[in-house]
């Protein structure tokens, strides 16, 4: 290719003199020896890339006889699920003013130093903040109860990150998270985050959720680089691990044909990339079987984690 484009450069030579002639080596030269230049992401307006960082990959998935995924470059994540948090009387009444004891937070933090988590990320969903213009003293209430839990799980366990499932940024209401910067449902989305900047303030990372609600990619990349952005609003000091699952949602406004499909390959390959670009790194989680409520077994040949796997080679993601 170089030798090519030489004798072409001395054949123009007679037009344009031995200096361009010189110029035009000197070009080749550079060229072949200068690595090419990484790929900017691809963003869209209103997105913002990541500052330059390590981009993680972490597993929360439930699959049994899975194997050890850190050879892959996947971390383990730990997540306290509400049922393990609470009594079975208090789940039984659903009282809401109930609170994790002691005894099963500190079940949870070694749960999640025996798998060797760097995080402990608390999933209580029960506890409402969203709507807060109608209902603001159930908000601050909710605000108030995971404040109190962040700091009971910091006594307990002080060497362990902790992290919400949920509430940070808010993501209830799918209209509003679809609304357009500045409407009216965008700017109640908007309100209801800025309640949360305290409760920002106290955790080691913020998990966005980034599950599938529709096909349009275009659309579920919107929806997600909002909700990345409204995360590094409220607290832009600490990283940004994106949820996200290999099927469609059985929830929200999807269509009944896609509830709980795996998503095509090519489209789980768009949001793994996308979330390269947006965010700090992501959570894998999946692995539970809705029709019989119990956890599927682990299959190494499932196209979802051959893209994954690929995806990770290609990014050189390492533990």
């Amino acid at each position: 290719m170089i030798w090519t484009n030489a004798v072409r450069l001395w054949s123009a030579a007679a037009f344009f003199g031995w200096t361009a002639l010189l110029t035009g080596f000197v070009g080749l030269v550079s060229a072949a020896t200068q690595m090419p230049a990484p790929k900017a992401p691809l963003l869209t307006a209103g997105e913002v890339a990541p500052a330059k960082r390590e981009f993680r990959v972490f597993d929360a998935t439930l699959y049994q006889r899975k194997p050890d995924l850190s050879v892959s470059g996947v971390r383990p994540l730990h997540i306290a699920y509400e049922p393990r948090l609470f009594t079975d009387s208090a789940r039984a009444t659903r009282a809401l003013d109930a609170m994790p004891t002691d005894g099963l937070m500190r079940a949870q933090a070694e749960a999640a130093r025996t798998s060797r988590s760097e995080y402990l990320v608390i999933d209580i969903e029960s506890w409402s903040i969203y709507n807060s213009t109608n209902y603001p003293r159930e908000a601050a209430t909710s605000i108030a109860r995971f404040t109190q839990v962040i700091e009971q799980a910091r006594r307990i366990a002080p060497e362990l990150k902790l992290g919400l499932f949920s509430p940070l940024p808010v993501n209830s209401g799918y209209d509003r998270l679809v609304a357009p910067q500045g409407s009216a449902a965008d700017r109640e989305m908007r309100h209801d985050n800025d309640n949360l900047l305290s409760l920002a303030a106290r955790v080691d990372a913020i998990f966005p959720i980034g599950y599938t609600m529709t096909d349009d990619r275009q659309e579920w990349r919107f929806v997600v680089a909002k909700q990345v952005a409204e995360a590094r609003r409220l607290n832009p000091d600490v990283p940004i691990y994106l949820f996200l699952w290999a099927r469609y949602v059985d929830y929200g406004p999807i269509r009944a044909e896609l509830k709980l499909r795996w998503i095509e390959r090519e489209y789980w390959r768009y949001q793994l990339q996308a979330a390269y670009e947006l965010a700090d790194g992501i959570v894998l989680w999946g692995g539970w079987d809705p029709q019989h409520n119990r956890p599927q077994q682990w299959d190494a040949a499932a196209p979802w984690w051959a893209e994954t796997a690929d995806f990770l080679r290609e990014k050189r993601i390492s533990q």
